[in-house]
């Protein structure tokens, strides 16, 4: 079968749809040899998820080239190298680290290897917060609009430039007030985080329809984000990492209720359900009507996905309606998968370290390979 771009589409049009026709597998290979012909630049080697490379371009890799013609060239090269199979496509998002709200409203970042961190050496006072505004100077900010805007002019329908990692709401208060300094927050100070929280929905939101608009100028069909999906209409994957240091209680008192509305202000959500700390928050996340789906990720020390001691988790997710997406998955597993819990709602991300191993996966799914 031929790989063809509106092809794809149509299949996440149906997935997203009333029908939740699946399921979808998104499949990526380096082509084998590709690199070593046509290297990437230093700053972009070394990690054998090559992936890396255009879907998660940090500001700390931005600060090793020569400029955003340097970054664009070296990101359209590993396209080159890359044979996609099934659903997947060529996307690309400027990312500076998982819950980039924090650095847009104080301008705080702080790199490491190969990571960022945003939250702040001690805890910003509940005024301080309350005070804060977002402002188009601020230089995260300002990067992440312009680079996002750069590459999706450049983009020329070649890939999706997807929305950054704006992070979770409770996730940016924790690096406003520091994680410790929240949790105790939660017991001592509940209305000023409830007020807080709603301070950050707004923000979010004036953030993320900004990036929107960036995107619809420059004529981008659909929309991406960190999490492999594309869209052709607003979508996003809504978290809240912290949340595994929450009881039940706890997660449906102070999460819940931005979370419900947050969800209702984008057309299509999907949970970053992360680790086993949040499982006890399963029956919340199922009563939200408009979540469209929930991301499984175990998290470090854990059984992988294709693990048996997920799956009555998977049955409870697919059973209440919602789409299971599942990423990473060893490529032996998903024929497996399918063949258990059918294609309705499901969507399986392969991750292949040799070509000739995603490309008969996709030939016996019967699904399209480029060439």
């Amino acid at each position: 079968m031929n790989w063809n771009p509106e092809d794809i589409r149509k299949r996440y049009d149906r997935w997203w749809g009333p029908e939740q026709a699946g399921p979808l597998v998104y499949i990526e290979v380096l082509r084998k040899g590709a690199l070593e012909k046509n290297p990437l630049p230093r700053w972009a080697q070394g990690d054998t998820r090559f992936s890396q490379v255009h879907h998660w371009v940090t500001a700390y890799e931005v600060g090793k080239v020569g400029g955003m013609g340097e970054l664009l060239q070296a990101t359209t090269r590993s396209f080159a190298a890359t044979r996609y199979a099934g659903d997947g496509y060529p996307r690309i998002n400027f990312n500076l680290g998982p819950g980039s709200v924090a650095a847009h409203l104080t301008g705080f970042l702080k790199f490491g290897d190969g990571t960022t961190w945003f939250e702040l050496d001690k805890p910003m006072s509940w005024d301080d917060i309350s005070r804060l505004q977002p402002r188009d100077d601020n230089r995260w900010w300002a990067l992440t609009k312009e680079l996002t805007a750069y590459l999706a002019k450049e983009s020329h329908g070649r890939y999706t430039v997807g929305y950054p990692d704006l992070g979770g709401l409770m996730d940016v208060l924790a690096s406003l007030r520091t994680s410790n300094q929240l949790l105790v927050d939660l017991v001592e100070e509940p209305r000023q985080v409830k007020e807080a929280m709603r301070l950050i929905l707004a923000f979010w939101h004036k953030y993320y329809d900004e990036l929107t608009k960036i995107l619809a100028d420059a004529g981008q069909v659909g929309t991406g984000s960190w999490m492999e999906m594309w869209c052709r209409q607003r979508w996003y994957p809504v978290q809240c990492d912290i949340a595994a240091m929450l009881s039940p209680d706890m997660f449906g008192e102070f999460v819940m209720p931005t979370l419900v509305e947050h969800c209702g202000r984008i057309d299509h959500t999907v949970f970053h359900w992360d680790g086993p700390g949040q499982l006890g928050h399963l029956d919340h996340l199922l009563g939200i009507g408009k979540l469209a789906g929930i991301q499984w990720v175990p998290g470090s020390g854990q059984p992988g996905q294709e693990s048996e001691k997920w799956l009555p988790y998977y049955e409870r997710i697919l059973r209440a309606g919602k789409r299971l997406v599942l990423n990473y998955l060893a490529p032996s597993s998903i024929p497996g998968m399918i063949e258990r819990f059918g294609g309705k709602g499901l969507f399986l991300q392969a991750w292949c370290e040799k070509e000739e191993e995603g490309i008969e996966l996709a030939q016996k799914l019967h699904l399209p390979i480029q060439e």
